[in-house]
């Protein structure tokens, strides 16, 4: 809570300040106040003279604004609150000059005794059987009619809208058949609203009469709030006359505003898929056409997912969340040889791009390979890196474990074969010198990200790179019997 002064006639004020969600309109302080706020509106129009006023249905408009300002109040912890709303449960009966604007259902038509519906509606039959009358009042909800005073020929119809009566009745008059329609007169009440603007802000006043009421009400009781822009609510206090009677005691109660909370996993790898889950109300309507409380996505890049949350009292909030989808890493795998004999032992595996993974396979243990256990035949090498997000990506190289007796030519032809980088460390521009190989030949490159730098067939044992810039590369060159790799360093 905090204090703050308002212009010097108002000395302290309590301040509640609210979110903008509070100007939901829940529906049931909309069924219990709608008349009222289509009261206040008139009474606004008829202010301003505002071309509104003369239609039959109430600008919503001219609504909008009250109801704001009545839904922060009613959502603010004030203490005046609970009096207003709970305890006295103020609406606007008071019989005031402007008491033709007044929202009520009831309606007086004087029929001509010659008006071809007259016994229809003695009849207590609504239906006139005339078109234009009858599209009007099926229109604006007129459902029921009686006779009031038989010998004038004044029917009561009555209406289950809240809407303006009095352009209504003015249209009705028009009619063949009709001597006059008006609202029906209301008899005062000792309760009343008042709003207006002060200072851009709203001022609403909740009045309570006793004593001698209808009539004009001798004793009041008065509770006051201001609402700004921002749904902020300063409560002005309460005053009036001493001995204000014992509340009625309605309890209007409405849930909160809609808390929304949606939870799951918002960042995945491509092709991973998750479940998001919304709370916080009772309907749910997702961006991707769902109802239900949950939904499994499976974006291919990120994507922004909303959900409109109702909750019992039919208010209703938005909230959004992002799904990161982070893409795989590249990765490559090649190894230095691709050939070994079954007597070979302990053979430490590289050639996987990005270095940090893990080989897999038959015969391998902690990226150690034994033909041995492999057993003889071709087998296939899996490389798997996890990147910083937790994606993996995976390449795989099969390879062949040759018997004892098969491994002669082909160690001989692994051995003579040879590859160097000079200068390696190097400043971007370096020799790969070939040594004992078979022509042709092919010979890449490759950065730490297993992208292909560059890619040739060549018949020279030296072959010049140049111009690459600071990173460590990977030089793979193979022809037909062999495949052999190396590293260099750009400094």
């Amino acid at each position: 809570m905090k204090y703050t002064i308002l212009n010097l006639v108002i000395p302290l004020l309590f301040y509640w300040n609210l979110n903008a969600q509070n100007y939901c309109i829940p529906n049931i302080l909309h069924d219990a106040y709608e008349r009222d706020v289509k009261h206040l509106a008139l009474l606004r129009m008829e202010q301003f003279n505002a071309p509104a006023l003369n239609l039959i249905d109430i600008d919503q408009a001219w609504q909008d604004t009250i109801w704001q300002g009545l839904a922060a109040i009613y959502y603010s912890q004030s203490e005046g609150r609970d009096a207003v709303f709970n305890q006295y449960c103020i609406h606007h009966d008071t019989w005031t000059s402007y008491d033709y604007l007044r929202v009520t259902n009831n309606m007086y038509v004087s029929l001509k005794p010659d008006a071809p519906w007259y016994q229809n509606w003695a009849g207590g039959y609504m239906i006139t059987n005339e078109g234009s009358i009858d599209t009007l009042l099926q229109k604006y909800g007129f459902e029921s009619v009686s006779l009031s005073f038989p010998t004038l020929g004044v029917f009561s119809i009555t209406t289950n809208q809240s809407i303006n009566l009095k352009p209504l009745a003015d249209s009705l008059a028009m009619f063949d058949g009709v001597l006059y329609a008006e609202r029906q007169p209301g008899y005062g009440g000792g309760n009343r609203i008042t709003y207006q603007k002060v200072n851009g802000q709203a001022q609403f006043t909740f009045m309570t009469g006793w004593d001698d009421c209808p009539s004009g009400c001798l004793s009041w009781y008065s509770w006051s709030f201001l609402v700004d822009a921002f749904g902020g609510v300063f409560y002005m206090g309460a005053s009036g006359s001493p001995g204000i009677p014992d509340p009625s005691n309605c309890n209007l109660f409405v849930d909160p505003p809609p808390s929304i909370a949606i939870n799951g996993d918002l960042q995945i790898c491509q092709g991973d898929s998750t479940i998001l889950t919304a709370s916080g109300g009772v309907n749910y309507a997702w961006v991707t056409g769902d109802s239900t409380t949950s939904i499994n996505v499976s974006p291919s890049a990120t994507t922004k997912y909303s959900v409109t949350v109702t909750n019992n009292d039919g208010c209703s909030d938005e909230k959004s969340v992002y799904v990161i989808v982070h893409p795989l890493p590249i990765v490559a795998l090649e190894l230095p040889k691709d050939t070994f004999c079954i007597n070979d032992v302990n053979i430490a595996l590289t050639g996987g791009l990005p270095t940090g993974g893990i080989f897999s396979g038959d015969g391998i243990n902690n990226g150690i390979f034994k033909p041995t256990n492999a057993g003889i035949g071709t087998h296939l090498v899996t490389y798997t890196f996890k990147n910083f997000y937790g994606c993996t990506n995976f390449n795989t190289q099969e390879v062949i474990v040759l018997a004892e007796g098969d491994c002669v030519s082909a160690t001989n032809t692994i051995a003579k074969a040879s590859v160097q980088m000079m200068p390696n460390p190097s400043n971007g521009n370096f020799v790969i010198r070939l040594d004992n190989w078979v022509e042709p030949f092919i010979i890449q490159l490759f950065d730490t990200q297993g992208r292909t730098i560059y890619s040739g067939t060549s018949v020279s044992n030296e072959i010049n790179i140049e111009g690459l810039s600071q990173g460590i590369y990977w030089v793979k060159v193979s022809n037909d019997t062999v495949t052999a790799t190396g590293k260099v360093i750009v400094l």
